[in-house]
């Protein structure tokens, strides 16, 4: 995948900058790499704190057939750039968060640009904590630095990830089931007990055991198995 890297220093999102070029219809291939964001979103709608220190980018991508497994194509080139340059062992929570000894490390954003009824691009954003503060009520998150004991490299890893999404992106339509098959191996998810928030009242219990060729978790409620396509895992 030929990257094009778009550095900028403080904007409001990513994404929105990513949007601009889309919208263009020229900027496939561009990734948005921000010093900071002053309204970093993360998934459901939820602020995604982006202070200095942190990696945040992202990557404009042509749609496609598989686009459904995305996420889940993203956490694992997360995890495994994580792994490569750090050797920290780096987990998936369905179905894109990132752990490392289960706190959060970073996290994945997939938006997508219609037009006319089309999906005309999509946007993929993530986030990894480096050297960034992390505010005191997330207690449930920590940096790549904090768990290794010394400063990361940002550019080191800004391109070992691109060198991982351009594997990983090469083989999704051709190969989906490679990409499935590496979340699994990553995954902290399956094989066990799940609740997952589906709506407000809605909470679905049981063992998490797949996932689907459209990125769905399969979870065996006891009397059947029950396909979720977006939610958070408690």
């Amino acid at each position: 995948m030929p990257w094009e890297i778009v550095r900028t220093g403080l904007v409001d999102s990513t994404q929105r900058v990513a949007r601009e070029y889309a919208e263009t219809g020229r900027g496939t291939g561009m990734v948005i790499v921000a010093e900071a964001q002053s309204d970093g979103r993360g998934r459901r709608g939820r602020r995604w704190d982006s202070a200095p220190g942190g990696l945040y980018l992202t990557a404009v991508l042509k749609p496609g057939s598989r686009s459904g497994l995305l996420p889940l194509l993203a956490g694992v080139a997360v995890a495994e750039a994580v792994r490569d340059l750090t050797g920290l062992k780096a987990e998936l929570k369905w179905p894109n968060d990132v752990l490392i000894d289960g706190k959060k490390v970073a996290g994945v954003l997939v938006e997508s640009g219609w037009s006319g009824g089309e999906v005309k691009f999509v946007l993929l954003g993530i986030g990894v904590n480096l050297t960034n503060p992390i505010p005191g009520d997330l207690m449930e998150a920590t940096t790549l630095s904090k768990e290794v004991g010394e400063e990361i490299d940002k550019e080191e890893l800004l391109y070992g990830l691109l060198r991982q999404l351009g594997c990983h992106l090469s083989r999704l339509e051709s190969a989906p089931d490679e990409v499935l098959s590496s979340w699994r191996r990553l995954s902290s998810t399956m094989g066990g007990p799940v609740e997952i928030a589906v709506g407000p009242e809605e909470v679905v219990r049981g063992m998490a055991v797949d996932v689907d060729g459209d990125g769905a978790l399969l979870v065996d409620v006891g009397s059947s198995i029950r396909r979720v396509f977006s939610g958070e895992v408690g």
